[in-house]
């Protein structure tokens, strides 16, 4: 019994050492890592892109100055990662809007949005 168990033991390392120590399993390993990395990371670009299309959308369609406020304040956040001098353009016209803006929390959220697009852009000096 002792010898049947060794050469099922033998027999089954020798299919585990052949299937996982062949290099061209190692390479469709890594192929399909790299494509699911690549999968992950452009998806992200792509649906990032959406969102700035919804918003500019949502901001050609709205009136209401604090609403524009906080879809401004969204759009110089997304692009901020994206293109950081286009965030600082839409950040110059959400400044010239909210001059008359009362309500201090819309003001705060603009700025701290424009903090973000400078830091993205490496502007530590405003």
């Amino acid at each position: 019994m002792i010898a049947s168990e060794l050469v099922n033991l033998q027999y089954y390392k020798k299919i585990h050492n052949s299937r996982y120590n062949n290099t061209s399993y190692m390479i469709r390993v890594s192929r399909l890592t790299v494509l699911l990395l690549l999968f992950i990371f452009c998806g992200h670009f792509l649906f990032g892109q959406t969102e700035i299309d919804n918003l500019e959308k949502l901001l050609r369609q709205t009136d209401d100055p604090s609403e524009r406020l906080k879809i401004y304040s969204k759009l110089i956040y997304e692009y901020g990662f994206i293109d950081p001098i286009k965030a600082r353009i839409i950040a110059d016209e959400a400044i010239s809007l909210s001059e008359n803006e009362k309500n201090s929390r819309i003001r705060a959220d603009l700025f701290n949005s424009i903090g973000i697009a400078y830091h993205m852009n490496g502007n530590f000096i405003v």
